[in-house]
């Protein structure tokens, strides 16, 4: 990956027990996706092991690191005598909405076959996980993974007489649920600034992870400006010594032309019903806590208040909580523990979310 190197070591703010490569491919950063393992510091309490809560984490299916996950929902569940996992999966351009999904499940997978023989390997046999008992949080993007990998469990079961143990809550915050939202046909001039980018992209291996910054700048000599997107355009800060990695460039201008879900789709539309995590809802998905980003400018909050609406009419236990004057991403990675005191979103909506999703593992 070219561009400014990113340091991580923020992220490490809960330190990961393990990381493990859950599905081997070739042609793919590290190998393929892997699974960080994050164990509280008790001993399991009893013979059925903790409850397990698995995160996904953000960035339009093109950004994001399984690092970049919101720490202090972490600690708390820790504190809770929950195990947390957050998993990767690969990223776009190299691979569509198919691929991701087929990862969701194998990494799903994972944690029920190979999970708790892992850790032993690795030296701890006090520990288990009951891989019956497990919740789902995910945000933007990751809310969308939450989703995919409810309704895939539910569809995997029908056909093979129930061999995946179903979610028991999931907590999608702020997720685009209607493809139609960005639904503007791929362009893709060759010889354009986000053309190139993408061509740099696809000569390397595919990415599992990129992490990237909360508001990236570009170099201002980096491209020429009269060829980009105005969002583009408007993140450059000549002061900046390092020049912006493609993927930065390529992710700001498929959102400013509203073509994102046709790259992530694969096609431009129309596109497969089943694309929109919207026409996925069924009577048998788990219980279901929305939560709703107030002043999203990127995903609006119609989109939370739809899919909860789906919810409700297909009869799932399902509640809504809104961030007063939220917007888009605001509660996860790095910076939200001190906007969520802020702005007392922790009371209004993350603590309840996770008393909810908890209450389902008992």
């Amino acid at each position: 990956m070219s561009g400014a190197a990113i340091d991580m070591s923020a992220y490490d703010a809960v330190p990961r027990d393990f990381r493990f490569l859950f599905k081997n491919l070739s042609n793919v950063e590290n190998s393929g996706p892997h699974i960080d393992v994050y164990l509280p510091s008790t001993a399991t309490p009893s013979e059925t092991g903790f409850p397990l809560a698995i995160m996904y984490h953000g960035g339009g299916m093109v950004l994001g690191t399984s690092r970049q996950i919101p720490y202090k929902q972490v600690r708390y569940l820790l504190s809770q005598g929950i195990a947390v996992v957050s998993l990767e999966y690969r990223l776009a351009p190299h691979v569509h909405i198919g691929d991701i999904r087929a990862d969701l499940l194998d990494g799903y997978r994972y944690i029920h076959t190979e999970l708790n023989e892992a850790i032993r390997k690795a030296g701890v046999t006090d520990k288990i996980i009951d891989t019956t008992r497990c919740i789902a949080l995910g945000w933007s993007a990751g809310a969308m993974c939450v989703i995919y990998l409810a309704a895939d469990i539910i569809s995997v079961n029908q056909k093979s007489d129930g061999q995946l143990p179903p979610l028991r809550a999931i907590v999608p915050a702020y997720p685009l649920v209607d493809f139609a939202l960005f639904d503007k046909p791929m362009q893709v001039d060759p010889c354009s600034i986000t053309g190139r980018a993408v061509s740099q992209l696809l000569e390397g291996p595919c990415a599992t992870g990129f992490a990237h910054p909360i508001a990236p700048r570009i170099k201002a000599d980096s491209f020429d400006r009269g060829k980009t997107a105005p969002a583009v355009a408007q993140a450059i800060d000549s002061d900046v010594s390092a020049s912006m990695s493609p993927r930065i460039l390529w992710i700001a201008e498929l959102t400013q032309d509203h073509s994102l879900c046709s790259w992530i789709a694969g096609h431009n539309a129309p596109y497969e019903r089943s694309f929109s995590p919207l026409n996925l809802v069924t009577k048998d998905f788990p219980a279901t806590f929305v939560l709703c980003a107030e002043e999203d400018e990127l995903i609006p909050a119609k989109h939370s208040y739809d899919f909860y609406k789906a919810l409700k009419a297909c009869d799932v236990e399902a509640e809504i909580g809104v961030g007063t004057g939220m917007k888009h991403g605001q509660i996860e990675g790095l910076g939200s523990e001190k906007i969520e005191e802020e702005k007392g979103w922790w009371e209004e909506v993350v603590l309840p979310a996770l008393t909810f999703a908890i209450k389902h593992l008992e």
